[in-house]
This record gives C-alpha cells, sequence and structure tokens, in this order.
C-alpha cells in the first residue's frame, strides 16, 4: 500500500534559520537492495516462526472479546487522564503558542489537535512493540506548524542497524526510505539498542487466543453431543425394515423439536450421558487462558476477572499494578508529546528560553489543587491572578469580577484592599441568619459569637445556642459552632494584625 508522506501539497520551502527541514519527508532513497541489508528483522518469536507480519500476526487477536476488553482497560487509564502544559510553572510566550497549536486559535485559523485520538493511536505501541505517528507540518504564515498527527501502519516500516525508522513502501518500485526525526514520533514499548522494535503485549496473547479458540471448539462440540439426552427407541425383534427407518425418522424430528406418533409397541426412550464435571475442563482452560491475557496485557488479573477468591489486600495489590502500568504508559506518551513541543519551538523561535511541559493528570489531582488553593485563599495572604484560574476553566466560560464594585456576597467572602484581606463579619451573620432563621435572630448569633471569642468551652456555647434557638437540632447546632468559629478566628486574626 502506499501513502503520502507530504499530503495532498507539496510542502512550502524551510527558510534558511531553520537547518535541518530541507525534506521533511524522505531523508534519503536508497536501492532496495542496498537499503535491506541495513534493515533489522523484527526478533519477535511469532513472527519469525509463523512468517508473519504485525498486521497478519497480531491485529487479529484484537477481535476476541476478552484481549479487546483488556487493551480499552489499559488505554482507559491514561485516556480519562487531563492534560494541561506547564501546569506547575508561569505560562511564557512559548507555553501560549504550544497552547494555540494544541487547543486550537481562530486568529491563527488553528482547529487544534486531536489530543485524545494521538494519545488513542500512541497506545497501539505498547500493543504491537512500535507506533509511527506521522507529523503533518504546514505554514500557517511565517510559522511552521503541525496540523495534524496521524498513526501509520507499524508493518509499513522497519528499523536498520542504527535504528532509524524506514518506510519499505511499494516494492515493486524498487526504492526504500530513510526517515527523517523531525517527520514521525516513533513510540516504542520495551525497544532496546539492540531492538528497535519493542516487544508488544500482543505478542504474548497470541498462544492464549488460539488455544482459547481450540478450547471453545471443542467445549461446543461437547455441548452438542452431550448437551441434550439421546433418544432410544425400541422395536420389536420382527418389525420390518421400513418401519425401523419410519422410527428413526421419528427419533430425529423430535430431536429437532417435532413431534411424533408411533405405534403401540414401540417405546421411546431418553439417555443422559456426559458429565458436567468433564465439561468443566474446557471452561477452566478458558478462563485460565484469559488469565494469561490479562497478565499479559494489564500485569493483574483482579480487575478484568471475577474470582472467587481473593482478599481485599489481594485486590489493592493489583489495582497499585494497575495504577503503576498506567503511570509508565502516562510517562510514554508525555515523552513523545514533549518531543514534539521540542520540535515546535526550535523551528519557530530563534532563541527559545523555555520549552514547554506537557503533562497528564487525573481529574481528582485537580480536586486536591483546588482545596489546597482555597485554604491558601482563606489565609489572606494570597491573592491569585487570572492566569491561575485559566488552568482550572476554559477561556470564554468565566468573566472576572472586578472585586472593588462588585464584593462578593458568598459566606466567608473575602474582600480584596490591596494585599490585603479583609472578612465582613456582619455580612456573615447575617447571611446565616436569613438562611437558618428569622431577621430577629440576628441579635442572637453575636452574643454567641463573644463567647467564642471569649473561650468558653464548647459545651457552654452549645448551652446558649440551645436556649435560643430550642427547636434546633444537633447537627445543626453543631454546624452553626463550626461556622462561627471560624468567623472568630478570623476576626481575631483580623483584629490582631
Amino acid at each position: 500500500m502506499k501513502f503520502n508522506l507530504f499530503g495532498k501539497n507539496k510542502m512550502p520551502e524551510i527558510k534558511k534559520n531553520r537547518p535541518g527541514l530541507e525534506v521533511l519527508g524522505v531523508h534519503a532513497w536508497e536501492s532496495m537492495a542496498r537499503s535491506m541489508l541495513n534493515i533489522l528483522n523484527n526478533p519477535d518469536n511469532i513472527l519469525l516462526s509463523k512468517g508473519k507480519n504485525i498486521n497478519e500476526a497480531f491485529f487479529p487477536l484484537l477481535n476476541d472479546a476478552h484481549v479487546s476488553s483488556c487493551v480499552q482497560s489499559r488505554k482507559a487509564g491514561v485516556l480519562s487522564l487531563v492534560w494541561e502544559l506547564d501546569r506547575s510553572e508561569k505560562w511564557t510566550a512559548e507555553t501560549e503558542f504550544i497552547n494555540k497549536i494544541f487547543s486550537g486559535d481562530n486568529a491563527m485559523k488553528l482547529t487544534g489537535l486531536d489530543i485524545g485520538t494521538i494519545i488513542n493511536e500512541m497506545l497501539d505501541g505498547v500493543l504491537f512493540g512500535y507506533k509511527p505517528m506521522e507529523i503533518y507540518w504546514r505554514y500557517i504564515g511565517d510559522y511552521l506548524i503541525p496540523t495534524a498527527i496521524v498513526g501509520k501502519p507499524p508493518h509499513w516500516f522497519a528499523f536498520d542497524e542504527f535504528g532509524m525508522l524506514k518506510y519499505l513502501g511499494d516494492y515493486s518500485t524498487g526504492m526504500a526510505q530513510s526517515m527523517l526525526k523531525t517527520k514521525f514520533l516513533v513510540v516504542q514499548h520495551n525497544a532496546t539498542s539492540d531492538n528497535p522494535y519493542g516487544r508488544g503485549v500482543l505478542s504474548q496473547c497470541y498462544w492464549p487466543v488460539i488455544f482459547k479458540k481450540g478450547g471453545f471448539q471443542f467445549w461446543t462440540q461437547y455441548a452438542e453431543r452431550y448437551g441434550q439426552p439421546f433418544l432410544l427407541g425400541i422395536y420389536k425383534r420382527d418389525a420390518k425394515e421400513e418401519d425401523i427407518e419410519e422410527l428413526i425418522t421419528q427419533l430425529n424430528a423430535l430431536r429437532n423439536g417435532g413431534r411424533a406418533a408411533v405405534d403401540e409397541d414401540i417405546t421411546i426412550d431418553t439417555i443422559t450421558t456426559g458429565n458436567p464435571q468433564q465439561a468443566d475442563i474446557y471452561k477452566n482452560l478458558i478462563h485460565f487462558l484469559n488469565a494469561e491475557i490479562s497478565k499479559a496485557i494489564l500485569s493483574q488479573t483482579l480487575t478484568t476477572e471475577q474470582g472467587d477468591t481473593g482478599s481485599y489486600a489481594m485486590s489493592q495489590t493489583h489495582l497499585e499494578v494497575r495504577q503503576e502500568v498506567v503511570d509508565a504508559d502516562k510517562r510514554m506518551i508525555e515523552h513523545h508529546f514533549n518531543q514534539l513541543i521540542k520540535y515546535i519551538i526550535d523551528y519557530n523561535f530563534d532563541n527559545p528560553t523555555h520549552y514547554p511541559k506537557f503533562e497528564l493528570y487525573r481529574m481528582d489531582d485537580l480536586n486536591t489543587v483546588l482545596e489546597r488553593d482555597i485554604k491558601i485563599l482563606a489565609t489572606g495572604q494570597v491573592k491569585f491572578t487570572d492566569q491561575r484560574w485559566r488552568k482550572y476553566l476554559d477561556e470564554g466560560d468565566y468573566v472576572l469580577i472586578d472585586p472593588a464594585n462588585n464584593p462578593p456576597k458568598a459566606m466567608f467572602q473575602l474582600m480584596s484592599k490591596g494585599n490585603d484581606f479583609l472578612f465582613s463579619e456582619k455580612d456573615i451573620v447575617r447571611e446565616l441568619a436569613e438562611k437558618e432563621f428569622n431577621s430577629a435572630a440576628e441579635k442572637m448569633l453575636l452574643p454567641i459569637i463573644e463567647s467564642i471569642q471569649s473561650g468558653e468551652s464548647y459545651e457552654e456555647i452549645e448551652k446558649k445556642i440551645i436556649e435560643y434557638f430550642p427547636k434546633l437540632e444537633t447537627d445543626k447546632i453543631q454546624e452553626i459552632i463550626e461556622n462561627l468559629n471560624f468567623v472568630s478566628a478570623i476576626e481575631g486574626y483580623e483584629k490582631g494584625k
């Protein structure tokens, strides 16, 4: 199969200040005879013994339900993560530039990269050992920008003795192509200097899938033979041949769900054969092979197998192993995106001062960061810039409000005055009163705050609240004390400054 390395349009000439990009796709043309002498064979035992390529040997394995389930589970561990640029660093001009390429920018007429699809295709490198990802470069104004990154079939490519990627192409042309590094991101799994093809996990699933097919075949045959009772027709010794044939026809009709009518001197009986435990042999074989597939792809079994035994500690261990696998895949994806970022920055910045960092993380981590930031804000010692909120919200989803003209009305509000923060105690109490009581309750809450500030015990404060509000439930009283205690602590801090 052929494919156009340059896309539909010819690539524009590269400016002099961007060396190394005179040719984006083909680095050198060599005769096939000379080139093949330098190409390393894929040392995978399955491919060598069967004389097949990756497409013929490993792609069909994905049709197996258990293999497909395990692959989806492993990929989902990474695809469920959130990506971000310079997560813990201040954004620079380089960061803004990369973000426009990845997320899209109307001014530059960029639709952005489909990061999810790119990551999904990159993870195929884990399955097959390696996955070439072609970068489609395009000039937009004065900038050289990747407009798409597309995965290519691994069996189209090979590696030479130096570990360089080569496009095998159409053998009828008698030519091979050595690829420039900046044209492809080559995702490799467990690759070494002597084996740039890596080790694909599907190679370890080959024989379990083959044996499982045989197990299913024998299991089906057993079910067909012994799954229903045999029908036995008993006829008299002097029965004629045509009567016997008619009896057999009637038995076949009964076996296929039909009906039969026989003479009263003919008896039809059933014989139950087979042992259910014999059928369990095939069932246990298939379960064992599924477990081997799970271990090959996920490095554990409990997240895909429903076991009858196993402890909580064992399940936690298996979850930890799965998380370690996800973390390894995450680092692999981050590495190649950061390599792409380096290409982009080097091509478009004469003297780059910063290379943005692409990072994947769980949404739970974002919640942890948000909780931390809220606590930091509550100290009154920090004021976040709008750049900080961009890390949590997409542009266009929020509008920044001037605190001086629009003071917030929420409970425990912060009122900004320069670098100082003041809590409005009266507004907080008023909001508590309006929410939980009538307007007269506001005057009653102020003495309770004074009691908290004077250091009275929890029991004494609780008695005062019950005295003022006898119908309150215990949980509500506890909530009020916690809220008022927070207000008093902040007020005391402000007065002590």
